[in-house]
């Protein structure tokens, strides 16, 4: 099992604007079947921190996933509505470490 973290450091005071983004877009992810498994904001640290967490079985399934959603036009014109609210953002893939075994 892996844990994909998009991690976005959205600009000084657009916290709400993406949040409504990240509603509209969860909408369609859905129809996709590529939802987030959650949502995450700041409560310490960097302000205005944003985290899109997914979870998969394995690399190739999230590549397929990733390859199906850049492939959607409503992807695409979610993205172009994004894109200028965040300052930058990063990757994290972490892979789930099972002590029982």
């Amino acid at each position: 099992m892996y844990v994909i973290r998009d991690v976005f450091k959205v600009k000084f005071g657009r916290m709400k604007e993406v949040m409504v983004l990240v509603k509209e877009g969860e909408s369609f992810m859905r129809e996709m079947q590529n939802p987030n498994d959650r949502i995450l904001t700041d409560f310490t640290g960097e302000y205005y921190t944003l985290v899109m967490e997914t979870h998969t079985e394995s690399l190739s399934d999230f590549e397929k996933m990733m390859s199906q959603t850049f492939a959607d036009n409503k992807y695409e014109e979610w993205y172009k509505k994004f894109i200028p609210l965040v300052d930058r953002g990063y990757r994290e893939i972490l892979k789930v470490v099972d002590l029982k075994k």
